[in-house]
């Protein structure tokens, strides 16, 4: 294998807040030659402005995919993408080369709820839905394969109980590390918690990039942060606390997407909930801190977000998983606000478990892969 010489494997912008959730700091500290792969169709001139990486390796079709896989040999690939044809492709080219493929498997709670309401997920475009369906099942069926194949040449990343089922028919080489909201847990020093605030995690849901990958109808802007404006307001008389918004990393910043003048912060959500007094969310991966740190979460959609069967799986999943309670927005009177503060521990614990990291090192989770990773040199 060339020494220590690793591509990470990206679909989405490489900003200050992905490098060091995607470990760039930690290889290049540990003598790895780093590059990057961007698969996909986002033009170069915004890469370009939304990154902090100078050279990047593009692929937007399938011939991109074979003439990149030529020049990339005994080498480690950090795959970071979401399953696409493409990602497939470029994939099985780079393991026949003989490089390593690192996959990771940070699974949420997500169960088939959808199956009591088939006849109504289908009502509508039923072709296109159809259509997506099929194409994610090949799609799956033929990376299984791949993998199954190559299985000595793969390596997996393990961080709950519930990734080890997405992979049991290719478990020749496996990692027990964390998810990466973890690693802001492991950093944490101060032990001190305060209760200040209410927080929403914010999950840009009128026009978040994986719905129209998925294409996933969700809601409308004027309506959803009506519905959101409406309810922040009862919540805020009864608890005589302010809501700050833990602001979505990829949505955009401006004055349409309205909070009704609320304070709005990105990139500090552990910091914002670990001193909150209730968590607010849909069905955010964020939720993790709030688990980690013990805080009362109350899941929460409108009458948009309701007809669609996969919102809602989502969020009644999460609700499942953490033991707590959801109610419909647009529903809500002051009359019938009843809000428990309190969480089942045992809940969290097994969330903690199953969803976040089985592994008992106090290592951050690149730490782990990297001394790994030095085992196939």
């Amino acid at each position: 294998m060339n020494h220590k010489s690793l591509f990470v494997l990206v679909s989405q912008k490489i900003d200050q807040r992905n490098l060091e959730r995607f470990g760039y700091k930690i290889f290049k500290k540990k003598g790895w030659k780093v590059k990057t792969i961007f698969l996909g169709n986002s033009p170069k001139e915004y890469i370009k402005k939304s990154t902090k990486l100078k050279k990047i390796i593009y692929v937007k079709k399938s011939k991109d995919a074979l003439r990149v896989s030529r020049n990339i040999k005994n080498s480690v690939i950090y795959n970071l993408c979401n399953e696409t044809f493409l990602q497939t492709i470029l994939n099985f080219f780079l393991l026949y080369n003989k490089n390593i493929l690192v996959l990771r498997y940070d699974v949420i709670p997500f169960q088939y709820i959808l199956g009591r309401n088939f006849p109504t997920f289908f009502r509508r475009d039923f072709f296109k839905k159809f259509c997506n369906i099929f194409s994610l099942i090949v799609i799956r069926l033929l990376n299984n394969s791949i993998y199954y194949y190559y299985n000595k040449n793969i390596l997996n990343c393990i961080t709950g109980k519930k990734s080890i089922n997405k992979i049991k028919y290719f478990l020749k080489n496996k990692v027990f590390t964390h998810t990466y909201d973890y690693d802001f847990y492991l950093k944490d020093k101060n032990t001190r918690k305060y209760s200040n605030n209410i927080v929403f995690i914010d999950q840009y849901e009128e026009n978040h990039p994986d719905y129209k990958r998925l294409k996933i109808r969700t809601v409308t802007k004027k309506k959803y942060f009506s519905s959101l404006n409406h309810f922040f307001k009862m919540i805020e008389k009864k608890f005589k606390k302010k809501i700050i918004i833990a602001g979505h990393p990829r949505a955009y910043r401006d004055k349409t997407r309205d909070f009704g003048g609320r304070k709005i912060v990105y990139n500090n959500t552990y910091k914002l909930i670990k001193n909150s007094h209730l968590v607010i969310a849909h069905d955010s991966t964020s939720l993790n801190f709030a688990c980690l740190l013990k805080k009362p979460v109350l899941l929460t959609y409108t009458d948009e977000m309701k007809k669609s069967s996969y919102l809602m799986n989502s969020i009644l999943s999460f609700s499942e998983a953490l033991g707590v309670k959801t109610i419909n927005i647009d529903e809500l009177t002051e009359k019938k606000i009843k809000i428990n503060l309190k969480f089942n521990n045992k809940k969290y614990e097994e969330f903690i478990e199953n969803y976040i990291t089985l592994s008992k090192s106090k290592k951050l989770s690149h730490e782990i892969l990297e001394q790994k990773f030095s085992k196939f040199i």
